[in-house]
């Protein structure tokens, strides 16, 4: 049976047009938080509302310094408290894309290493309003 499986290999993180240069992992996390409305009148069964989403977008970078439009322009943001606007989600799969505005609020760089191993950066970066599934 041939698996409908999609590889990640071409994926990537873009703001605007701009792909982030050399991803090496990126998770998309979105959240849907409940209201609890259990009441005596639900037979004892938990009953809840939909209430406020969120989301998030990690992902795991070479440190490439020199990617003005990817790691200059996120750090400009963190550093400035700015928001990105128009990030978007990549996947190789058609239709399978996100985008929405985030605020970055956490740059882990790994400068070091045992010698064995590249610098990498990685990106904490929350979304701030809704999260729309968008065309390629």
């Amino acid at each position: 049976m041939t698996t409908s499986a999609v590889s990640g290999m071409s994926g990537g993180l873009y703001i605007g047009a701009n792909k982030v240069a050399e991803g090496m992992n990126l998770r998309l996390t979105i959240d849907g938080k409940e209201i609890d409305v259990s009441n005596v009148d639900g037979s004892g069964w938990a009953e809840f509302l939909g209430g406020r989403r969120s989301w998030q977008v990690t992902g795991d970078f070479n440190l490439i310094t020199g990617d003005t439009n990817g790691f200059v322009a996120l750090q400009t943001a963190l550093l400035a408290g700015t928001t990105v606007a128009s990030l978007k989600c990549r996947s190789a799969a058609a239709g399978y894309n996100w985008s929405g505005t985030v605020l970055v609020t956490q740059a882990q760089l790994d400068l070091v290493s045992p010698g064995d191993k590249q610098q990498t950066v990685s990106w904490t970066l929350r979304g701030t309003g809704a999260i729309t599934p968008a065309g390629s």
